[in-house]
């Protein structure tokens, strides 16, 4: 819901008298709620600014605080004064010296992967239209970051750097606190797979994914809600860990993981449990999974139903078309660098975290569960 713009007046009015009590307290507090709507589209380039009279009637300030905020802003380019007619949104245009990106936790095999092709795209299309370079920095190493305007940063690879204070940074699929984001629908997406399964019968799913990650924790969440709330059965013997202690492949570790699984004749076991659904890591996990069934004498889906978490199959051109969450990776890409750009222009704002829909897309590798 908005605020009406008496309401907003006066919630403005009151957060700058809690801001300070002297001028120069209140002059960066007026020059940050300016930027603000300028980011936030509410004034677009080539908007005429309210008078002096109306921004000090606003603010409950003096006519000098008004006067160093508008200062500030046209000093960083933001606003534009003309004599006779008023201050004005300046029209957009990159104001950074640099003109590049700086991508962090890259892999630096991405023409070689349709994930990173997919995300690259977005990334590229305002790279492309704003002309701005990209650097890639593939682990935490800081150097050579007085090059670019501001980082995009991928995934989870443990804390986040210690980045200069004010460099705008935005994260993709993977969230952190005080960091802008923008990720998939992990938690939502994975409750609309648990009630697909549910209500083709199934009752015992399992997991077969790198369960230690923030990532693999949130899209577990959404399952327990939904076990919880549809009645399925629900135990720590149904996950199982991937193992990763090597170079191998995704694919390569889940065939390895799943083999595994299949051979444990305890009460742990993948057989001795009776399931007869599993999530993976991705669509290369989930290649691996079915890889390992298979060997076993198992077939997919008349046997296990198996669903993947990426929707990147296709363009590997694999015969079987998976069950798969289909993640925007594109739009993530886009949008991602679409805000980092805004916070180039306008300042960092408050941080945000934007969920992108994540559908699922029913393939051949998800059906029925065989008759008891």
């Amino acid at each position: 819901m908005s605020l009406s713009p008496s309401l907003r007046e006066a919630a403005t009015r009151q957060a700058a008298l809690t801001a300070g009590e002297s001028g120069a307290s209140k002059f960066p507090y007026v020059a940050e709620q300016l930027r603000l709507r300028m980011a936030s589209g509410e004034w677009a380039p080539g908007d005429r600014l309210p008078t002096f009279a109306e921004l000090r009637e606003e603010f409950g300030v003096t006519p000098g605080t008004v006067s160093r905020a508008l200062g500030q802003l046209e000093q960083e380019g933001l606003l534009n004064r003309e004599k006779g007619r008023g201050v004005f949104v300046a029209e957009p245009a990159l104001r950074a010296r640099q003109h590049a990106i700086g991508c962090f936790d890259f892999a630096m095999d991405i023409a070689r992967s349709p994930y990173w092709i997919r995300l690259m795209a977005g990334i590229y299309g305002v790279t492309r239209r704003d002309q701005l370079a990209l650097t890639l920095f593939p682990d935490h190493n800081l150097r050579g970051l007085e090059r670019v305007d501001g980082v995009l940063i991928h995934g989870e690879k443990g804390p986040l750097p210690n980045f200069p204070r004010g460099l705008p940074v935005v994260g993709m699929m993977e969230s952190a606190p005080g960091l802008t984001a923008v990720v998939a629908d992990d938690f939502g997406s994975v409750r609309t797979a648990t009630r697909y399964l549910r209500d083709l019968g199934h009752s015992k799913i399992g997991w077969l994914a790198f369960l230690k990650t923030s990532i693999i924790q949130l899209r577990l969440s959404g399952y327990r809600y939904s076990v919880t709330d549809t009645g399925l059965e629900f135990e720590p013997s149904l996950l199982r860990d991937i193992e990763n202690e090597n170079f191998d492949s995704v694919t390569e570790k889940s065939q390895r993981s799943m083999r595994d699984w299949l051979a444990d004749d305890s009460p742990n076991g993948f057989l001795p449990q009776r399931i007869t659904a599993v999530f993976c890591q991705s669509d290369d996990g989930a290649r691996g999974a079915i890889q390992a069934l298979r060997e076993h004498g198992l077939r997919v889906p008349e046997d296990v139903s198996v669903i993947g978490f990426d929707g990147m199959e296709q363009e590997a051109g694999h015969a079987l078309t998976l069950t798969t969450l289909e993640v925007p990776i594109q739009q993530v890409g886009r949008r991602a660098i679409d805000l980092l750009v805004k916070q180039i222009q306008f300042g960092c704002a408050e941080p945000e975290r934007i969920v992108l829909p994540t559908p699922l897309r029913v393939g051949l590798s998800t059906g029925p569960p065989p008759a008891k």
